[in-house]
């Protein structure tokens, strides 16, 4: 399919509007204009220009008033004028630049090459040779050229916001010789510092992962324009216009930037590998200088985090992982209780850095008390503080850690005994193998402990109300994969047994449940409908900050994609009240709310949103 320009669309979409409030249909267009309706349809679509006789003769035709006809014919002449690339027609073929050159926010997801937006001179040479090997030295230098053209523009005053996310393989590739790629590292770093560049790494560690069909491009406009998404391959290139099919690779984007590094962390990788490379040209190895990335030291030098959480907080965590410290003392089963709580405190407050600074201690108390007391109970505790590490990590987006502290609660539940323990340890596992679009399997995890607990009778109110969380985990993961009537089935499912619980359980469950439901749109790539159901649920039903803060954030999750921006801003402005960790520690809502000031600065509510989270208008 050929796409069309930015302006031929919004041209196209103004006089479909307006045959439509006319009554006439694209038969009766043709017919009275003398076209063929298929002519009539492709300018519609925005996929051929319209003369500007024909242009005023459907306004005629329509009843439009003279000033709306004059806009739409500035409008057509504008879609006409030829951009900086057409003097490249033999180079660039396509639509794409003329879509990426109006874009204002552009995300690329790229496994196999540096993003050509990224190319340092030297790099670009080698990637169009390796791809274009006939090509003359003049024709070379002509593709390399254009390609250096065209990355000015992300470095313009009118630049729009650049999201890449590069899988790992792309930095240690080295492409031409090594003082090359040092040179396309030091581009990347250069770039990253750029407030309108963002860059992440998806890392070996992340296993399978939702990119592994290919690259992408998603592609954002002034409010009122669609987005494009845009699949290019050695085939051919593909436009995706459909709302729904754009929402899909907008969530894919989502989900590879949550299990990527975080921006740091992604140019502390890209500055290792460019010290790697000169210590082996010094003839540099052994310990320390581990080139393979499985060295302790090497994974130490790279902890750091997306948002505010102190690196060293970070790196004291993943030393206690490797090395759990000794406790001072022994403690008994009501000391580790007490410790439980004031985790789930200040989780509860959303106290996330001073979680992280008490969390190794906790942890390693918990675990000295079961191995040495050696009782169900004592296991189930150890598994639960594992459980509040793993959903502390991942929400800052520490997640390799956290996948590690899930797979040791399920180790240490299954030492309870408990089908709550092990309930919730499969939830903290699912939930890490969903972040990597392990879905089949985290369902076999969240749906065997669901029916485990089932088997167990549901006696319990820790039983029954495990069990709804575990079905609406079930419910997101469903989601995730696609499977839209199994999901809202197993969280009407979900909804059910809330109501069963006593009233005053089932007085916090069911809001947990409720706001599954704008998650579940939002996943399944409908947030319209995700920010309709936000907007009947009130934040008096969440007990603490953190679910205060929580609803608010997904309100804003849903209300961002819609181009609702006065809402966005609202809603990360109230979460940021509530808990501020929860807009400013959090990956995926920080990125939110930094393109939000940076897009929109005049927009009520981005100027405090701003100052909230540290970012400079």
């Amino acid at each position: 399919m050929k796409s069309p320009t930015v302006r031929h669309r919004r041209l196209g979409r103004e006089l479909r509007q307006l045959r439509e409030r006319s009554g006439l249909s694209t038969t009766a267009v043709a017919t009275r204009l003398g076209w063929s309706q298929s002519k009539v349809c492709r300018i519609e679509a925005g996929q051929i220009m319209i003369s500007e006789s024909d242009l005023i003769a459907a306004c005629e035709l329509y009843g439009a008033d003279s000033a709306t006809t004059a806009g739409l014919v500035q409008l057509a002449r504008e879609a006409a004028r030829r951009g900086w690339w057409t003097a490249y027609a033999d180079v660039f073929t396509g639509s794409y630049m003329a879509l990426e050159a109006e874009a204002t926010v552009i995300r690329k997801w790229e496994p196999l090459a540096v993003p050509g937006l990224l190319h340092s001179e030297d790099y670009a040479r080698e990637v169009i040779r390796a791809r274009h090997p006939n090509l003359t030295e003049g024709e070379l230098s002509r593709r390399v050229d254009a390609r250096m053209q065209r990355k000015t523009r992300l470095l313009g005053t009118s630049a729009p916001m650049f999201h890449a996310i590069i899988d790992e393989a792309v930095v240690r590739r080295r492409v031409g010789s090594r003082e090359a790629m040092d040179r396309q590292l030091a581009d990347l770093l250069r770039a990253s510092e750029r407030a309108n560049i963002t860059i992440q790494v998806l890392p070996f560690g992340a296993g399978a992962h939702p990119g592994m069909e290919g690259p992408f491009s998603v592609l954002s406009f002034e409010p009122g324009d669609p987005d494009v998404g845009y699949v290019e391959s050695s085939a051919g290139e593909v436009y995706v216009e459909a709302d729904v099919q754009v929402g899909q690779l907008r969530l894919l984007f989502e989900r590879l930037s949550e299990a990527a590094m975080s921006p740091e962390e992604s140019a502390e990788l890209c500055e290792l590998y460019g010290v790697e490379r000169d210590q082996l040209r010094q003839g540099v190895t052994g310990p320390g200088h581990d080139v393979e990335g499985d060295d302790p030291m090497r994974r130490r030098a790279l902890l750091t985090t997306a948002a505010t959480i102190p690196v060293g907080l970070v790196v004291a965590f993943d030393d206690a992982l490797d090395v759990p410290p000794e406790p001072e003392r022994p403690e008994d089963l009501p000391q580790i209780r007490r410790r439980l709580a004031e985790a789930r405190r200040l989780w509860d407050a959303s106290a996330l850095t001073t979680l992280m600074a008490t969390l190794p201690g906790t942890l390693a108390a918990a675990r000295e008390a079961a191995e040495r007391i050696d009782v169900p109970a004592a296991w189930a505790l150890a598994a639960a503080v594992h459980d509040v590490a793993t959903d502390t990590l991942n929400k800052i987006g520490h997640k390799r850690s956290a996948r590690i502290t899930a797979d040791r609660s399920v180790l240490l539940s299954a030492r309870s005994g408990s089908p709550v323990a092990m309930g919730a340890s499969a939830r903290a596992l699912g939930m890490m193998l969903r972040t990597t679009g392990r879905y089949p399997q985290a369902l076999r995890v969240v749906d065997g402990a669901a029916s485990r607990l089932e088997s167990a009778g549901l006696r319990t109110p820790a039983q029954a109300g495990m069990y709804v969380r575990l079905l609406c985990t079930s419910a997101y993961t469903l989601a995730g994969a696609g499977d839209r009537v199994r999901a809202f089935e197993r969280l009407a499912e979900a909804e059910r047994a809330a109501r069963r619980l006593p009233p005053q359980q089932a007085e916090v469950a069911l809001p947990f449940v409720l706001l599954y439901r704008v998650n579940l749109n939002h996943v399944l790539g409908d947030p319209g409908a995700g920010l309709h159901v936000g907007r009947r649920l009130k934040e008096e039903m969440y007990p603490t900050p953190e679910r205060k803060a929580r609803l608010w954030t997904d309100i804003a999750r849903v209300a961002w994609p819609t181009g609702d921006v006065e809402q966005a801003a609202e809603a990360l402005i109230k979460a940021h009240a509530y808990a501020p960790a929860e807009v400013r520690d959090r990956p995926s809502i920080r990125a939110i709310a930094d393109e939000l000031v940076q897009r929109h600065p005049r927009v009520p509510g981005a100027r405090e949103l701003a100052t909230a989270i540290g970012h400079p208008l």
